[in-house]
């Protein structure tokens, strides 16, 4: 049984920052700092916020985005509170409420078209692809994300392309399309080499689509360079991964004796960072091959281990489960509050407006009373001359 590495699908999160807003150069407790002004600024800082917790704690996180919103629409900060919308999506998304997030993602959408902002249309667009494409509504999907490809290209902005690019890839070699899965793969390696992000592996998925196409030897060439990009990064997980997929050929041309070597290199990797899901898929493997080896026992002892980390692996899923039904409560609370935001916000708005048109109408009514004041002396003058 072969295990890959799974494809990266990546989420464009929108976030309006000053230069002086850098993730890498602000803590925590600076960005806390800036929420107290009041102003634009910490609309931004409460969205960079969301950006900290959004993996660690997502309630904190939403908390967070939806102070930003609140601010952004007192100062009437259109771009804040596009980013407030993307940021809930995000959020939603992560819940695995699909619908809901692609509601507040066309929320966003909606804003940044308003405010001609190319940037935010793009990102706002991809992020609508990918919920298609969790929904393996890959037309969709693609429809959505080469809306946002075109939009990049024409604006130049070719480091913001680089996971479009990938998702583009994702979609095709989900597609069966594992050629053209390929070009966009390398598209995105190509303009990766230009603009480096250690985050990003851009090797392992072009072995991915080679292998899945029957070219395992294609394959090893990029997930050889994937083993050798992780291990210059020193990403740990990455390099198990990478020795992963290396295990993965080797199975594939019945060379088992390097597919050992490669999944026990992996197994070393993977226990390091506490991969579970990794751990789980390289017992199996190593199962595999000790049986194809003829040696039984060791086979028996890794497919022991390959079903406790089944099971732990479920349980986890199925905790997460249930909190994810106990927040659906909260969830509703939430969009209650954000559905009264919305109607204040409209309300104010109506007021301004009203009140706007009462000074106009109580001038226009002042000039009109002044004017037939000044006819009247004028003709009363002129009677009295006559």
């Amino acid at each position: 049984m072969l295990y890959y590495c799974p494809m990266f699908r990546v989420p464009l999160i929108l976030f309006l920052l000053q230069a002086t807003i850098l993730a890498s150069a602000q803590n925590i407790d600076s960005l806390l700092s800036l929420t107290q002004g009041g102003d634009t600024s910490a609309v931004r800082a409460y969205n960079e916020l969301f950006k900290h917790f959004y993996e660690k704690d997502p309630r904190q996180a939403l908390e967070y985005t939806l102070q930003a919103l609140e601010l952004a629409q007192q100062l009437a900060y259109a771009k804040g509170e596009a980013s407030a919308y993307n940021n809930i999506g995000l959020f939603y998304k992560s819940q695995g409420l699909l619908d809901k997030a692609a509601s507040y993602y066309l929320k966003s959408l909606n804003l940044n078209r308003q405010i001609n902002n190319p940037l935010g249309i793009a990102y706002t667009l991809s992020n609508i692809g990918t919920v298609y494409s969790i929904k393996q509504d890959y037309n969709n999907a693609l429809r959505y994300f080469m809306d946002a490809y075109h939009l990049l290209d024409s604006i130049g902005n070719e480091k913001a392309m680089i996971g479009l690019l990938n998702n583009l890839g994702n979609t095709y070699l989900a597609k069966g399309e594992d050629y053209r899965a390929v070009g966009f793969y390398k598209r995105a390696m190509r303009l990766h080499n230009k603009y480096p992000d250690s985050r990003f592996d851009p090797y392992a998925n072009i072995g991915q689509a080679y292998l899945l196409h029957g070219e395992p030897q294609r394959a090893k060439n990029y997930y050889e360079k994937s083993l050798f990009y992780n291990q210059q990064n020193h990403n740990t997980n990455g390099v198990a991964y990478a020795y992963h997929n290396l295990a993965a050929v080797a199975l594939l041309q019945n060379d088992l004796t390097q597919a050992l070597q490669y999944e026990q290199q992996a197994l070393a990797k993977a226990e390091e960072v506490l991969n579970k899901t990794l751990l789980r898929d390289i017992h199996r493997s190593l199962a595999d091959i000790y049986e194809k080896q003829g040696k039984i026992s060791l086979a028996y002892e890794h497919l022991k281990l390959y079903v406790s980390f089944r099971d732990l692996l479920d349980e986890e899923a199925n905790l997460m489960e249930l909190a994810q039904r106990e927040s659906t409560q909260l969830l509703m609370e939430k969009d209650k509050q954000l559905a009264i935001m919305a109607k204040e916000h409209e309300l104010s708005r109506l007021k301004s407006d009203s009140t706007s048109i009462v000074v106009i109408i109580s001038v226009m009514g002042a000039m009109i009373v002044l004017a037939v004041v000044i006819i009247y002396i004028i003709l009363k003058r002129q009677r009295s001359q006559a």
